[in-house]
C-alpha cells in the first residue's frame, strides 16, 4: 500500500512540481501481487433519499467509486455507485438544510449497490451488477468512500481549501480530510476515466502483464483471411453507397449552387434600391420564375427591350371608370363614383448558370387604391 501510494503521488505531481491537476482520488489499494486493487472516486455525490424520509434521522448518500482488479478472475474495472446510510441532524421547518452529523457517527455504516453500477470483463463484456440489499460495510475502500459520502460539505470544504480539481495542493487536502479517519488519499492528475489510471497503474505501479480475456486472442491465419474479405466487402459496400450518394445528391447540389449563384445576381440587379411594399410581395412570387411565365402573365404584346445582359418585359394598363352627377341648374357636383386606376410594370430577366432567363427584378409605378390593377399580377399562370 505504501508503495502504491508513493507511486500515485509520483503521478498526481508529474503536471506540475508540489500542485497538481487531477480529476480523481485514490481511496485504497489492497492485495498481494497477482490479486491487487486499487479503488478511486471523482466525488460525484448524489441524496437519494426517498421524499417520504426527507425529514426523517438517515439521508441515503449515494458515491461513484471506480474499482481497478489486477487478479485475472476479476473483471478489469468497474463502476460503482455505492450508497450509504448517513445519520443526519433533521430539521423539520427546512429539510434542505439538514446536514450529517459528520465523523462523529459512531455506528457501523450500512451500505447497498445503487442501480447502474457495472463491471467490465477481461473480454471487453459490459455487466451490470445488480443492487444488493442493505449490509454492513466490511471493504475497507467501501467505508472510506461512505465516510466521504456521509461527509459531503467537509469533504468539499477541504478541496476547495487544496485549491480544487485544478490546482490541488495534496498536504492540505488530506489535513481538510483528517477528521474523517480515511488515511492518506492521493490526487491523480489529468483523469477523467478508470481507462486512462488502469494503463499507468499496470505499466508503472503494477509492472505486470495485464491479463489478456477474449479480445486479446490471436487470429489464426484462416480468420485473418476471413476478416479481410469481409473489410473488403465492407469497402465495396460503401464505395457502391457512396457512389448511389453522389449521383442522388449531386444534382440536388448542383441546382441549389446554381440557385444562390442565380439570388447572387439578382440582389446585384435590385443595385439596393429601395422595394415597395407591393414590389416587395410581387417579387415573393416571381424571383427566379422563368421568362416565359412573366410573358404569358402579361398577355399579348408587352414590349420587350434587351441592354447590358438584361431584358425589361414591361406593360401599361389604365382605367377610369369615374364618373359623376351634377345639378343642371346649379352646376354642382351631386354625387361621384368610380376611380382612376393604372399600372405601368417592368419584369427585369437576366440568364442563370444554365442559359435560361428568370425574373431577377420587378418595378411598380401603379395608381389607384390597394396598388391599383398591379394587383392582379400577384400570381403566376401556374398558380
Amino acid at each position: 500500500m505504501r508503495r502504491t501510494t508513493r507511486a500515485l503521488a509520483a503521478m498526481a505531481f508529474a503536471v506540475l512540481p508540489g500542485m497538481a491537476s487531477a480529476n480523481m482520488l485514490m481511496l485504497h489499494a489492497q492485495g498481494d501481487p497477482g490479486d491487487r486493487e486499487l479503488y478511486f472516486t471523482n466525488l460525484m455525490m448524489a441524496d437519494r433519499t426517498p421524499m417520504e424520509a426527507m425529514l426523517g434521522t438517515t439521508s441515503i448518500r449515494e458515491i461513484e467509486v471506480f474499482g481497478l482488479y489486477e487478479n485475472a478472475a476479476k473483471p478489469d474495472w468497474s463502476v460503482l455507485k455505492l450508497q450509504f446510510e448517513c445519520p443526519v441532524e433533521p430539521i423539520p421547518s427546512s429539510p434542505k438544510a439538514r446536514r450529517a452529523t459528520g465523523p462523529a457517527v459512531a455506528a457501523p455504516l450500512r451500505w447497498r449497490m445503487g442501480e447502474r453500477s457495472y463491471q467490465f470483463t477481461r473480454d471487453a463484456d459490459n455487466v451490470p451488477l445488480p443492487p444488493t440489499p442493505w449490509q454492513s460495510v466490511s471493504n475497507p475502500a467501501y467505508r472510506k468512500a461512505g465516510m466521504l459520502a456521509c461527509n459531503e460539505l467537509l469533504t468539499q470544504s477541504a478541496m476547495q481549501a487544496a485549491g480544487g480539481w485544478q490546482a490541488m495542493d495534496p498536504a492540505r487536502l488530506n489535513a481538510g480530510l483528517a477528521p474523517l479517519g480515511i488515511g492518506e488519499v492521493i490526487s491523480v492528475a489529468q483523469t477523467t476515466s478508470i481507462v486512462n489510471v488502469g494503463s499507468f497503474v499496470w505499466r508503472d505501479i503494477w509492472k505486470a502483464q495485464k491479463p489478456g480475456g477474449a479480445r486479446d486472442r490471436r487470429l489464426s491465419d484462416a480468420e485473418i483471411a476471413s476478416n479481410r474479405r469481409e473489410l473488403a466487402a465492407v469497402a465495396a459496400k460503401m464505395e457502391t453507397l457512396d457512389v448511389q450518394a453522389q449521383a442522388f445528391a449531386q444534382p440536388i447540389i448542383d441546382a441549389d449552387r446554381a440557385e444562390q449563384e442565380f439570388l447572387t445576381i439578382a440582389k446585384k440587379v435590385q443595385a439596393g434600391r429601395k422595394v415597395t411594399e407591393l414590389e416587395g410581395s410581387m417579387l415573393m412570387v416571381w424571383l427566379g420564375k422563368p421568362e416565359a411565365l412573366a410573358l404569358a402573365r402579361l398577355g399579348a404584346n408587352p414590349q420587350v427591350t434587351e441592354a447590358s445582359g438584361m431584358r425589361f418585359i414591361s406593360h401599361s394598363d389604365q382605367a377610369d371608370t369615374r364618373s359623376a352627377v351634377v345639378s343642371a341648374a346649379s352646376g354642382r357636383v351631386l354625387s361621384q363614383a368610380g376611380a382612376y386606376t393604372a399600372c405601368d410594370v417592368s419584369f427585369v430577366t437576366v440568364p442563370d448558370s444554365t442559359g435560361a432567363w428568370r425574373v431577377a427584378d420587378i418595378r411598380i409605378r401603379s395608381e389607384g387604391p390597394a396598388g391599383g390593377m398591379c394587383r392582379s399580377l400577384l400570381n403566376t399562370p401556374a398558380d
